[in-house]
């Protein structure tokens, strides 16, 4: 098992042999997401908006958004959709 501590200001280690399998370096961005009481990790995609836009289904390349943070949610809103409809 892989562990960290958190620190006194909320920051925690990934542990090397995790970054080195998953190709993280300094400078990348990753996104948290919380449900249902656990917590996920991702790193952001080193592409530009643009390119993230043209990966989700059913959605216009080049709509308007204002953050990162927004993008997220519009693609977490389509995985919900395409679930409820039954493809996952």
């Amino acid at each position: 098992m892989n562990e960290s501590i958190i620190s006194s200001k909320g920051q925690i280690v990934i542990p090397k042999v995790l970054r080195d399998r998953l190709d993280w370096r300094e400078g990348d961005k990753v996104v948290f997401f919380e449900e249902n009481g656990k917590l996920t990790l991702q790193a952001l995609p080193k592409r530009s908006l643009d390119e993230v836009l043209a990966l989700l289904p059913g959605v216009e390349a080049k709509i308007p958004y204002n953050s990162f943070e927004e993008l997220l949610e519009l693609e977490k809103r389509s995985g919900k959709e395409r679930h409820a409809r039954g493809r996952t």
